[in-house]
């Protein structure tokens, strides 16, 4: 089994050593598949690059590296130099929590979850670039809950943001504030269910790929009890489904150039996926425009592009009741006292974000908003507080799961 493995590595480098500076390829390490449409980000945490559909990285210039690539469910990696040579990404999803239902009358699931956006907005004269973190829920019923519709875009609990301002000369400043929202992390929810294809119900390892007119439409692999779903929303009209918040934009005047999500999925077993199989998604999205009048902030008159790369990981999941999801519905949860958490999972920040927040934690932000009273979703300082169980004692729910785990940690439980 290794000799073949080795034999079958060594096939697929000696093209792209042939290729030279034409570009890498990314690869799953373990089944030496293509990874198509991976995020590249350059040294300063900008996205340069997107994979092509056999996983090849396009030409970047010297002066962006070292790079990062990401994609959903696997080990970030990085070249520090050109290179010719594969990029072998490594499977990374994390244990999802335990389910515990303790009645029939559970049928509502609740999912928190941690976000990491990366976002640029670009006119012919200044860049704005926005690094933010979130703790966002989603409420999804059953099919049979009629008396509750819950929601399944994502609802902001906790936000801090950082902006890096940067003009045609290089010149540039940072704030934790900026008076337009142009992120599109927040229009992408969550899928509530999806079939898997027919050729990887019994076959639990392996492709499936549907093709459209220009590249591929959709992209699922499977290991065993692990799935990823590559999704180019443009490529096919019918994968609009994935996206309803965005469905009206899509045939509106704002061009977009790039609509793709992926999605990771943990203890799948059945022949379809659920939400309560998801161990996290991400989304990149590229726009000219936003809909919105951004022209009023710079000087420039030409066009403004916005681009958004964000990465959501589920940190908790549990059914609860109707009774319980309502009071995580009426509920003023967005609070100051809520520090927001690092799933396990989640790679380190890379050292231009860790910078860019440095700079940002330096800044007067008293002085700067004595009149301003600031958006909730454009950050705000944070208090050290565990967000999870601060909400559920905010709500009076206290979760079974924490209770089992608690138990079955005393002494003489098992």
């Amino acid at each position: 089994m290794f000799r073949t493995r080795y034999i079958i590595f060594i096939l697929i480098l000696i093209p792209f050593c042939v290729m030279g500076q034409a570009g890498s390829v990314v690869l799953d390490s373990i089944t030496l598949e293509p990874l198509p449409r991976a995020t590249v980000l350059d040294k300063d945490s900008r996205v340069v690059a997107v994979t092509s559909d056999k996983g090849v990285i396009p030409y970047i210039s010297e002066t962006s590296y070292p790079i990062t690539i990401r994609y959903m469910g696997y080990r970030t990696a990085e070249l520090r130099r050109p290179s010719s040579a594969p990029v072998l990404m490594s499977p990374d999803i994390a244990g999802l929590p335990e389910f515990v239902v303790e009645s029939r009358k559970s049928k509502i699931l609740h999912i928190l979850a941690y976000v990491r956006e990366y976002s640029t907005l670009t006119t012919f004269s200044d860049t704005v670039f926005l690094f933010r973190e979130k703790v966002v829920d989603y409420m999804l019923p059953d099919r049979d809950e009629k008396r509750f519709r819950g929601w399944d875009i994502p609802r902001i609990i906790a936000s801090k943001s950082y902006y890096r301002f940067t003009n045609s000369e290089g010149l540039d400043s940072v704030s934790d504030a900026f008076p337009e929202h142009f992120s599109w992390c927040d229009w992408i929810g969550v899928v509530r269910e999806n079939a898997i294809p027919l050729s990887l119900r019994e076959n639990t390892v392996g492709t499936d790929t549907v093709k459209a007119r220009y590249g591929n439409s959709s992209v699922w692999r499977r290991d065993r009890d692990k799935a990823f779903l590559d999704v180019d929303i443009l490529a096919d009209k019918t994968n609009y489904a994935y996206v309803p918040a965005l469905a009206g934009y899509l045939d509106s005047g704002i061009d977009f150039r790039r609509l793709n999500l992926k999605y990771a999925f943990h203890n799948v077993s059945d022949t379809v996926v659920t939400a309560k199989n998801i161990a996290g998604y991400s989304l990149h999205i590229e726009s000219s425009g936003r809909g919105r009048n951004l022209k009023r902030l710079f000087r420039s008159s030409g066009p403004d592009y916005v681009e958004t790369y964000a990465e959501i990981y589920v940190v908790d999941s549990e059914y609860i009741s109707r009774k319980e999801a309502k009071a995580w519905e009426t509920k003023n949860i967005i609070s100051n006292d809520i520090d927001i958490e690092l799933p396990a999972d989640v790679p380190e920040l890379d050292q231009s974000i860790s910078l860019l927040v440095n700079r940002v934690a330096e800044v007067n932000h008293g002085d700067a908003r004595l009149f301003v009273k600031p958006d909730r979703r454009l950050g705000r300082e944070q208090k050290k507080r565990n967000a999870l169980r601060y909400l559920k004692a905010l709500l009076g729910i206290y979760s079974s799961k924490i209770n089992y785990e608690t138990a079955k940690s005393r002494p003489g439980n098992k």
